[in-house]
C-alpha cells in the first residue's frame, strides 16, 4: 500500500501497531513519526511514538512527544504519567516527575490503576 502512495495514514499507522506488537521499536517509531508528519495532532499518534521512543532508551526524545501530548489535550493523564516517572527513573530529576505525577492526581482520571501507583510513587518520594 506504500509503495502505492507514501502517504496513505491507514497504512502508516497498520505497520506502526504492527512493529510495536512485535516489540521491533525501531520500525515502529520510523512509521509512527512518517504518519505525524502528515496527522500532527493525533492525540494516539503521538502517544505511540512517545512509547516507541522510551522503549529505544531516547528519554528526552520521548519527554518531547509525551510534552507535546499534554500541550495538546492537558487532560491527557497518560501523558503526564509518563512525564513523571521518566523524570523519576530516566532522568534523574524527581522534582520534575513529582509535579507531573501529582497532576495525575489533580485530574483524577477513572484509572484507579495508575492512580494507585501514582500515589505509591509519591509516597516514596
Amino acid at each position: 500500500m506504500l509503495q502505492g502512495n507514501s502517504e496513505n495514514t491507514e497504512a502508516l499507522v497498520g505497520l506502526g501497531e504492527l512493529f510495536m506488537q512485535a516489540g521491533s521499536w525501531d520500525k515502529a517509531s520510523s512509521f509512527w513519526q512518517r504518519y505525524l508528519k502528515l496527522e500532527s495532532q493525533d492525540e494516539k499518534a503521538i502517544y505511540h511514538y512517545a512509547i516507541a521512543l522510551l522503549n529505544l532508551d531516547k528519554f528526552h526524545e520521548s519527554v518531547a512527544q509525551f510534552e507535546r501530548l499534554v500541550a495538546i489535550n492537558p487532560k491527557n493523564y497518560h501523558g503526564y504519567y509518563y512525564l513523571g516517572m521518566i523524570h523519576v527513573y530516566y532522568l534523574d530529576d524527581s522534582s520534575k516527575g513529582k509535579e507531573y505525577l501529582q497532576k495525575v492526581i489533580e485530574l483524577n482520571p477513572d484509572d484507579k490503576e495508575i492512580v494507585g501507583v501514582v500515589r505509591e510513587e509519591l509516597a516514596k518520594m
